[in-house]
């Protein structure tokens, strides 16, 4: 790994992310709130409820909670506001930092003070008081594309639980959470997404049924690109990220939808890793450039965009590693027309290939399983990757 350090660069960084700029890092976005159905507090005591499915996908502080209630039972407890983090050791969601707050019926937004610290993975939740007549109500959306579903627990969790009961349907709670926006969006495909290795990350715009965890399997947080290019920036703290990719995907989907959903989050930098899909499927490149070229057209005004290689891949044919090696010199081309930075990463991950005499195949090192990465081909491809940040 490289010791890419930002000074006095950093202070760029710095400046953008500390605008009052706030941006949708957890939860379920209020632009997708229908209010149709809700959740009690049940009858007595309390009911803890989380959203491990609409997980926290940036590190920073928790600047605000937007949350709809349908009604309030007068004189009842306060609500509270919860993060908890997975552990590890107990294969169980342990409380984490919480927030109290009087609610009313309708839309309420919280400031939260003091801050939340959460990296991503944390996941976000509210401890509701129940009474008789089942009168505090929580609104939520059936989340069909998401998994795994909503889950809650009785009374106030205050160590850890397992949080074993599970709703009918997969919902999101309608709680959107924010805070100051990050420097680096990324999208594309698997590779980027950090699946793959050991310990496979999986990205927040993923339907996978898994469970995100920062402190180890399965998901690893060491083993997403973007949380290791923050690694290799100043102190390792400094940098603030969302991985908006997603497995599977092409150029297509990031010009249909991966490229919007940066966007959204108001980065500085926009990075895009994709094309061994658009290859497997026998995409054109005409198809390529017409994707991005509609990538170029929903570039902001201010905004950077980083490109990387398509990556060599193992599993491939003789004649796909001949596209690949055909369609990234393409690609260099459009980058210096549209003012955008190509990341060359293909020929310094690669090792030649006996059949062909070129570098079609990952280094044995950085191959997982013929297409995705181990974490040393994570560390390698971060650090690549680092060097065109600024």
């Amino acid at each position: 790994m490289l010791p890419f350090i930002l000074r006095p660069k950093g202070e760029a960084i710095k400046a953008w992310q500390s605008s009052s700029t706030l941006v949708h890092i957890g939860g379920l976005e209020q632009t997708r709130w229908a209010d149709t159905t809700y959740i009690s507090g049940g009858t007595t005591g309390y009911r803890t409820f989380i959203m491990n499915s609409h997980a926290i996908r940036q590190h920073c502080n928790i600047s605000q909670v937007i949350f709809g209630i349908r009604s309030i039972k007068a004189g009842t407890e306060d609500w509270a506001f919860r993060v908890y983090r997975w552990d590890q050791g107990t294969s169980k969601y342990v409380y984490y930092a919480s927030q109290s707050f009087t609610p009313v019926a309708g839309v309420n937004t919280i400031t939260i003070s003091p801050a939340i610290a959460v990296i991503p993975g944390d996941v976000p939740g509210f401890m509701i008081p129940g009474d008789a007549g089942q009168e505090n109500t929580l609104y939520y959306t059936a989340i069909t594309a998401k998994n795994p579903a909503a889950r809650w627990v009785a009374l106030d969790v205050t160590t850890s639980d397992a949080f074993g009961s599970v709703f009918a349907n997969t919902v999101g709670l309608h709680m959107d959470v924010l805070a100051t926006r990050p420097y680096l969006a990324a999208s594309g495909d698997s590779i980027m997404v950090g699946h793959g290795g050991a310990d496979p990350w999986y990205g927040a715009l993923e339907s996978a049924a898994v469970t995100r965890t920062p402190g180890g399997s399965p998901g690893a947080i060491t083993h997403e690109p973007t949380n290791q290019i923050r690694g290799l920036t100043g102190s390792g703290s400094l940098l603030k990220y969302q991985n908006l990719a997603h497995g599977g995907q092409t150029f297509q989907w990031v010009a249909a939808v991966g490229m919007l959903q940066c966007i959204l989050v108001n980065p500085k930098v926009i990075l895009i890793h994709a094309g061994v899909n658009d290859v497997s499927t026998a995409r054109s490149w005409a198809q390529i450039l017409a994707d991005l070229n509609t990538i170029k057209a929903a570039q902001p005004t201010g905004t950077r965009l980083l490109i990387d290689e398509i990556l060599p891949w193992t599993a491939g044919s003789d004649a796909q590693a001949a596209t690949i090696r055909s369609f990234n010199p393409k690609l260099a081309t459009w980058c210096i027309a549209n003012n955008a930075v190509l990341v060359p990463c293909h020929d310094a991950m690669g090792q030649t290939r006996p059949s062909t005499g070129e570098l079609d195949d990952l280094l044995a090192a950085f191959d997982a399983d013929g297409v995705h990465l181990t974490d040393a081909g994570v560390n390698a491809l971060s650090a690549l990757i680092r060097m065109y940040l600024i």
